[in-house]
């Protein structure tokens, strides 16, 4: 199922075409997880890892000052929002 059309791609199809790729990538986007939650746990396992802290103590760091704010931080937090986002969204093996 496609997950992703390039603008350029989707310029060069017919009307009914382009009409069938948008609902389609609408059922995508409405359908369950497929790998998504899998994948996010281990983005954010691997940030725990690296800093040698949960995200938990991650988010109670960066709310006192002990940690900064960095690219990466915000990665680390854009994961974990998106892990929230996507758990309730029964994953597919």
């Amino acid at each position: 199922m496609r997950r992703s059309l390039r603008l350029s791609e989707f310029s060069r199809l017919t009307p009914g075409q382009q009409r069938e790729s948008v609902a389609e990538l609408a059922r995508a986007a409405h359908g369950p997880a497929n790998g998504e939650l899998l994948s996010l746990q281990d983005e954010i396992s691997a940030f725990e890892r690296r800093y040698e802290f949960s995200s938990a103590e991650m988010v109670v760091r960066l709310s006192d000052g002990r940690l900064q704010e960095s690219l990466e931080i915000c990665r680390w937090l854009m994961s974990l929002e998106a892990l929230r986002l996507v758990s309730g969204v029964e994953a597919r093996a």
